[in-house]
């Protein structure tokens, strides 16, 4: 476990190392003009590459340098001529060709972190293969995963311990009643991280549960929030896959919202209200009650079956906008809301290994 663990560290530190290479060769383009960036999408591409490499040895002729395009930057070779006028010395060119030599070879260093580490968790193939069906997910994440907090889930008893320990929950500073900064704690900064950059990866994912927490949580609590929140979340159901076995259970982006329909009609129908309609909203009717009226040496009617697949339906019609108050926020009062029973916590992402 401890040679595991300093193999993701050292990965982690490489990879930190190679990024800032790469800011420095951003900055040295931008020195002598040339907006490659401007461009091609990130400098480390293969077509980035090859311009740099002819670059450093000497070849500066934009026109040439633009026929080196690879892929979708073959349509935007007169933007890549446009962006390699630069003024280019002899002094620019060894500091390009250091980085670049530089760049190759973290790219060497990384490949051996990656190969030493397959060779490492071969044993646990499956328990990887499982932690990776959680969005965001991928090899280096679970390996990182499973280096800094381990195989055994028994010194953790629950995923809230876990997520405390990790720095990945909200800080509990409270004095005579009154709760003060919850800003979470330090905790472990290697796994804090790669869980955190996860959750950033998963916010334009289409259908997932974990996306719709993101931004169900950023609406009251911004960006940085529900990417801590996501975290948690991934942090909870990778504890209840290595502690109960199974894997990850996608249930929907919708999931939430299915838990209390009622409630997320009466929502929707307020927002087209605010917007000057009037709404009707009916249920959608049952399929399975309109087959069992319908008798058996019947023949199945296609129109009623038509019918039946429809949308709900939901008269609109506009209505004439009514003069608001000029301080009608001040105007409004809420009604308190009763409390709600205590309902236990449900975990719908993690499927059962039986």
């Amino acid at each position: 476990m401890r040679e595991l663990r300093d193999l993701t560290r050292r990965r982690t530190y490489l990879q930190g190392e190679r990024n800032r290479v790469l800011n420095r060769i951003r900055r040295l383009l931008e020195t002598v003009n040339v907006k490659l960036g401007s461009v091609a999408s990130h400098i480390s591409g293969k077509t980035a590459r090859l311009i740099l490499a002819q670059i450093s040895v000497g070849n500066y002729v934009p026109e040439e340098l633009a026929k080196l395009a690879k892929a979708s930057l073959k349509n935007k070779r007169a933007e890549l001529t446009a962006s390699l006028q630069g003024f280019y010395t002899e002094h620019f060119r060894w500091l390009l060709a250091e980085s670049m030599q530089e760049l190759g070879h973290l790219d060497r260093k990384l490949e051996m972190a990656d190969k030493r580490l397959g060779v490492h968790l071969r044993p646990h193939r499956d328990l990887i293969e499982r932690l990776c069906t959680i969005p965001g997910v991928e090899f280096t994440t679970a390996a990182v995963i499973l280096a800094e907090i381990g195989f055994d889930m028994s010194r953790f008893s629950d995923p809230a311990h876990l997520a405390s320990w990790a720095g990945l929950c909200p800080g509990n500073n409270e004095s005579a009643g009154k709760r003060y900064s919850g800003t979470t704690r330090k905790g472990n900064r290697y796994l804090r991280r790669v869980l955190t950059q996860s959750a950033w990866s998963i916010k334009r994912k289409k259908d997932c549960y974990l996306t719709s927490l993101f931004w169900r949580v950023s609406v009251r609590g911004g960006q940085k929030k529900a990417a801590l929140a996501v975290a948690h979340r991934m942090l909870t159901i990778a504890w209840h896959i290595i502690a109960e076995g199974g894997t990850y259970l996608e249930v929907g982006a919708n999931f939430y919202e299915k838990q209390h329909p009622d409630r997320s009609a009466r929502r929707l129908v307020r927002r087209l209200e605010q917007l000057g309609f009037e709404v009707e909203a009916k249920p959608k009717p049952d399929e399975s009650s309109s087959k069992t009226n319908t008798p058996a040496e019947a023949k199945p009617d296609t129109t009623a079956k038509s019918k039946s697949r429809k949308k709900p339906e939901m008269k609109l019609s506009a209505a004439p906008p009514q003069p608001k108050p000029k301080f009608q926020k001040l105007l409004v009062r809420r009604k308190p809301r009763a409390p709600k029973p205590h309902e236990p916590t449900v975990m719908p992402h993690v499927e059962s290994a039986t």
